[in-house]
């Protein structure tokens, strides 16, 4: 069974807990939480603490894996790493100042959120400079010089 949400782990949780002939009070006895816990959860409450409905999966013989079937994760590596190359290779060259983490990371992500083959080396560094160059417009205008200012 594949869980996207907190009524498919509910649903999980008590479709083995019913298969298994245990009551809520049960379980409730066994994983140390309270029976209106255990049903909120089995009706899909979205704000259960995680650790407990973990705890509760896992005395059920539950297991959760995480999978990535878009290949999201793997599109964010290849761009950190394509970043981190151009930068790196126009740092060494162009004598520009490295990009921090932080920074990298949210190119990256810009990056992999579009298909990163189809961006050219051009267009990721005009990413990186747009993020490095951004300036802050002053909050209030400069005073005439002398500091006076007009009443």
């Amino acid at each position: 069974m594949q869980i996207q949400d907190a009524r498919d782990l509910g649903s999980a949780i008590r479709t083995v807990r019913k298969a298994k002939g245990y009551t809520l009070e049960q379980i409730a006895g066994v994983t140390g939480v309270g029976v209106r816990f255990l049903s909120e959860l089995e009706n899909g409450k979205p704000t259960v603490e995680l650790n407990k409905a973990l705890r509760v999966a896992s005395i059920l013989g539950i297991t959760i894996a995480a999978s990535d079937p878009d290949g999201h994760v793997a599109r964010l590596e290849e761009a950190l790493d394509r970043v981190r190359g151009l930068v790196g290779r126009r740092s060494t060259n162009a004598g520009a100042p490295p990009l921090d983490e932080a920074a990298t990371h949210a190119i990256a992500t810009k990056i992999a959120a579009a298909d990163p083959t189809a961006l050219g080396d051009a267009s990721i560094l005009r990413h990186v400079d747009r993020l490095t160059t951004r300036r802050r417009t002053p909050r209030f205008p400069a005073l005439p010089a002398g500091g006076d200012a007009e009443a």
